[in-house]
């Protein structure tokens, strides 16, 4: 059900799926409470070093994360954790590992 769903929104949207990464911190515009960019690493290679990467002027963001994850990434992510503080709650319950979401794609 996702395969199709992805590949649909790589081939017409441009969409950018990045498996096998961290994200280290969520970048917000704090004028519209919008997340621009992300902070990630990437490991990749023979060594399986994590490098870091910069991704900016992002449409929108989309993380698959467990409860650890979110911890992390809200932990990293000051500007997100104040403009979002409902994910900070669900980030301090331990027993969570799943949280879902609706998402309306209007374009």
């Amino acid at each position: 059900m996702i395969a199709p769903l992805a590949t649909h929104l790589i081939d017409t949207y441009g969409l950018r799926v990045l498996g096998g990464c961290r994200v280290e911190t969520v970048v917000m515009d704090e004028e519209t409470g919008q997340a621009v960019g992300l902070k990630y690493l990437e490991f990749s290679g023979k060594t399986k070093k994590p490098k870091t990467v910069e991704l900016a002027d992002c449409d929108a963001v989309v993380l698959a994360l467990g409860a650890k994850g979110m911890r992390g990434v809200v932990g990293g992510s000051p500007a997100l954790a104040k403009m979002a503080p409902e994910l900070t709650k669900a980030a301090s319950l331990g027993g969570i590992d799943v949280v879902t979401t609706r998402i309306w794609l209007d374009r």
